[in-house]
C-alpha cells in the first residue's frame, strides 16, 4: 500500500463535460504532484466518464459516479469519505487552478499554524471576487460570521481537524455553515491574499441561479437563521436582521414566482 497523498482534492460534477476538462488540466499543469484528485459525478447524463476515462491511467484520478442527482453537498460528502490525503481541497468541476495554486497552498500549510485555510478567488478577468482581496491572516468565529470576509473563496481543510464535520445535504448551498462549525471547533481560518483558484462566472446556470431560484436561497437563510441566529445575536445583532430580510425577501419572491 502505497504512502497518502499530501491533498485529496474533491471535486463534485454534474454535467459538465463541455469544462471538466480544463479543470483537470490546470491542476495537471502545477509544479506539486502530490496529490489525487477524486472526481464524484452527482448523475451526469452527459459524456462526462467518458471524457475523465483518458486521464484515469495517466494521473491519481479516482471516478466515482453516483447513480442519480443528490446534489453537490451529498456528493462532497462521498469525496471525504474516499479522500486519502491529510489536506482536503474542495473544488468545484467548472473553476480552475491558478498556476502554482497548489505551492502557494502547501507552503501556507508551512508556514502558519491552523487547520482550514481560505484560498483567494478571482474571476475569468481576474477581479477578486471579495470584499478584502489585500486582506491575510487569521479569522476567528465571530469575525466569520459577522461578515469580515465576504466572498468565495477556496477550501483548504486538514483531514483529522474536520473530524466528522460534513456538509448539510437537505437543502443546496449554505456551505458556509459547514465552514461555520469548523472555525468554531478548531478556533480560526487562515485566509490567503493570493489567489489559488479562477472562479468561472460566465456560465449560465450560475448566471441565472440567483435569480431564478429564490425557492432554494429562502431555505438556505432559514437554516442560516436556525443554525447561528443566536450566535449572530450575542456578536452582531445586525447580520441578524439582514438574514432575516434576506430570508423574508426570498421566501415573498418564491411564492409571487409560483403564483405568476
Amino acid at each position: 500500500m502505497g504512502l497518502a497523498p499530501f491533498f485529496s482534492i474533491i471535486v463534485p460534477t454534474y454535467n459538465r463535460a463541455k469544462i471538466i476538462e480544463q479543470m483537470v488540466e490546470s491542476l495537471i499543469l502545477q509544479s506539486i504532484y502530490d496529490w489525487e484528485l477524486i472526481i464524484v459525478d452527482d448523475g451526469s447524463t452527459d459524456e462526462t466518464e467518458q471524457i475523465l476515462e483518458k486521464y484515469i491511467s495517466k494521473i491519481p484520478l479516482r471516478y466515482i459516479p453516483l447513480p442519480f442527482n443528490r446534489g453537490p453537498n451529498f456528493a462532497r460528502n462521498v469525496g471525504i469519505e474516499e479522500a486519502k490525503g491529510k489536506w482536503l481541497i474542495f473544488h468545484d468541476s467548472d473553476n480552475f487552478f491558478t498556476p502554482y495554486s497548489l505551492k502557494l497552498i502547501q507552503r501556507a500549510i508551512k508556514e502558519h499554524n491552523s487547520l482550514f485555510f481560505f484560498g483567494q478567488s478571482v474571476n475569468l478577468k481576474g477581479k477578486p471576487l471579495t470584499n478584502r482581496p489585500n486582506w491575510k491572516g487569521k479569522l476567528g468565529y465571530r469575525e466569520y460570521i459577522c461578515g469580515k470576509i465576504r466572498g468565495e473563496y477556496h477550501p483548504i481543510v486538514n483531514r483529522e481537524g474536520l473530524g466528522d464535520l460534513r456538509y448539510p445535504t437537505d437543502i443546496v448551498g449554505g456551505e458556509h455553515l459547514l465552514w461555520a462549525k469548523l472555525i468554531k471547533k478548531v478556533g480560526q481560518v487562515y485566509i490567503l491574499n493570493r489567489p489559488t483558484q479562477i472562479y468561472n462566472d460566465q456560465l449560465k446556470d450560475r448566471l441565472s441561479i440567483r435569480k431564478k431560484n429564490l425557492n432554494r436561497l429562502a431555505t438556505v437563510f432559514k437554516r442560516d437563521l436556525e443554525e447561528l441566529g443566536r450566535d449572530y445575536l450575542v456578536f452582531c445583532p445586525m447580520r441578524w436582521f439582514q438574514n432575516w430580510g434576506k430570508y423574508l425577501i426570498y421566501l415573498v419572491g418564491s411564492k409571487l414566482v409560483r403564483k405568476g
